[in-house]
């Protein structure tokens, strides 16, 4: 099975890893920047783009996903949009804040807001924040 990742930050290169070391699936990513895993650590990064490269990782950068067909995914290369066959594309394309939680309880307790329902982020900081929070009740 040919699987697409789209996305080279931490959560697609991450992910492209899992897919080609534990499910064995020839993975390509997709990023739109110059480079993939700027939001990680230097020295992880490097062990991660290792492995990719290892298992032979295909990974395309200055690339946009243009859209999904039957026949697979189409690719912007900035020059030309190009058919790329797979059999999967998984998306790892961003995140954002989610909290419709916050406005049904307002009025009927009180509220701590922490976490991705502020803004998306590394989960140690979420945690931290839920532990402050826990700890100031």
């Amino acid at each position: 099975m040919n699987v697409l990742v789209a996305g080279g930050g931490m959560i697609g290169a991450e992910t492209a890893s899992y897919l080609c070391v534990q499910c064995k699936e020839k993975v390509t990513i997709v990023e739109m920047l110059p480079d993939i895993a700027n939001d990680m650590e230097g020295g992880i990064r490097d062990d991660l783009k290792d492995v990719l490269n290892k298992y032979f990782v295909k990974i395309l950068t200055k690339t946009k996903l243009a859209g999904v067909t039957e026949q697979g995914a189409l690719l912007d290369t900035g020059c030309e949009t190009i058919l790329y066959p797979c059999d999967t594309v998984v998306l790892a394309i961003g995140t954002k804040a989610y909290n419709p939680l916050e406005e049904e309880l307002k009025g009927l307790c009180e509220t701590v807001v922490v976490g991705d329902a502020i803004t998306p982020r590394k989960a140690v900081k979420a945690v931290r924040e839920g532990f402050v929070a826990g700890m100031n009740v």
